[in-house]
């Protein structure tokens, strides 16, 4: 019984192995997609020092990253505010692409909205792309004082070539 169920193993591997066809993935029709994501509570302590003297709005420090490992972009971005914002994150992050020769952006993926019941902000997303192009990212840093007190500041982060 035992041989029997061997044999029969085996034949179904080998079956396997000869019909499994494995489809190449044209770079066009690659999809992005998020492979690690995680909101951080970003440390200002340094920045935060003299934020408040130059300061005009909610929003005191802002800033947004794109490095690279292998295939795959990661985004690092963070916003402080000051101390009376209930709510801060980051809206609308657009993962834009071009190819290396082309002269236009065009949007590629889009992360969405980050909030935090919080005055500071911080994320750190790895997203696997599409190798042969320029990455970059856009997004709006927010902050959120009170239902009609907000701000939001656009900002682009720099290019990386995957």
């Amino acid at each position: 019984m035992k041989r029997i169920f061997s044999l029969l193993l085996c034949a179904i591997v080998i079956f396997t192995c000869c019909v499994y066809q494995v489809n190449a993935v044209d770079e066009e029709d690659f999809a992005p997609y998020v492979i690690d994501f995680s909101l951080t509570s970003p440390d200002f302590e340094k920045e935060s020092e003299n934020a408040e003297n130059r300061a005009t709005g909610l929003i005191l420090i802002y800033g947004l990253e794109l490095s690279k490992s292998g295939s795959n972009i990661i985004i690092r971005g963070e916003t402080y505010c000051n101390d009376e914002v209930v709510k801060s994150g980051f809206k609308n992050i657009m993962v834009q692409r071009k190819k290396v020769t082309g002269t236009s952006w065009s949007d590629y993926f889009d992360v969405g909205d980050v909030y935090r019941d919080s005055f500071t902000a911080g994320i750190n997303i790895t997203v696997a792309v599409a190798t042969g192009y320029q990455y970059r990212v856009t997004c709006k840093h927010y902050a959120k004082k009170s239902l009609l007190v907000t701000q939001s500041i656009s900002n682009t982060s720099n290019v990386v070539s995957v």
